[in-house]
């Protein structure tokens, strides 16, 4: 096990609007407020998703990609640095009225007609780093 404690920098509350990437929203996001490190949660409605299931073996993602409308119910994660840039590492559980899916967030899951977030900023930067063991990028702690 390794771990770290922080404070508390700051928060940020914000809102996605209908048609925007997910993903590449709220990289935007810790790009433009120079988020270092911090908590992300968010809530909301997506008109499509895309979460992928790593493979430990072959080192890649199965994904499940679906369109429709569907219920954010749960997405927390964090934000770290990788290579000089905002890595948003961030798991989510949607539903509509027949199934519950839930993973790892790709890019490509698209708002609608809007998803709500909380940004809690750490005080200092985590890193990412390869971890050739386990064929993924961790946290550096």
């Amino acid at each position: 096990m390794r771990y770290s404690s922080f404070g508390i920098k700051r928060v940020i509350f914000g809102r996605l609007e209908s048609g925007e990437d997910l993903l590449k929203s709220l990289i935007t996001v810790a790009e433009k407020e120079g988020v270092q490190s911090g908590i992300i949660s968010l809530i909301g409605a997506l008109t499509r998703f895309r979460l992928g299931f790593f493979d430990m073996e072959s080192g890649e993602y199965e994904v499940i990609e679906k369109e429709g409308l569907y219920e954010l119910s749960s997405c927390v994660g964090n934000i770290s640095w990788m290579d000089g840039k905002p890595i948003v590492h961030i798991h989510m559980v949607v539903s509509d009225e027949e199934s519950i899916y839930g993973g790892h967030v790709l890019e490509g899951c698209i708002v609608g007609p809007t998803v709500e977030f909380s940004i809690i900023e750490l005080d200092r930067t985590v890193y990412k780093k390869y971890f050739g063991d386990v064929k993924l990028n961790l946290l550096d702690l």
